[in-house]
């Protein structure tokens, strides 16, 4: 039997966070590493920071980075 268990909470301190456009083009957005979760998010209408997604990875992430396809 294997068990697996986790927090109820997301964790709250960044780790990292990348700049570029990650879902559409021209769409300025964060991918914020915040050690087990990654999120997106963008800037509003209003200056405020929305999330647009959050994944648990069930795992750390010990970096990340922004890359550009070749020809791209």
């Amino acid at each position: 039997m294997f068990l697996y268990s986790f927090t109820l909470q997301k964790p709250t301190a960044i780790v990292q966070a990348v700049y570029g456009n990650f879902s559409a083009t021209k769409a300025q957005e964060l991918v914020i590493n915040r050690g087990r979760v990654l999120d997106l998010a963008r800037v509003d209408e209003s200056g405020k920071l929305q999330t647009v997604s959050s994944v648990d990875v069930f795992g750390i992430i010990r970096s990340i980075s922004a890359f550009r396809l070749p020809g791209k």
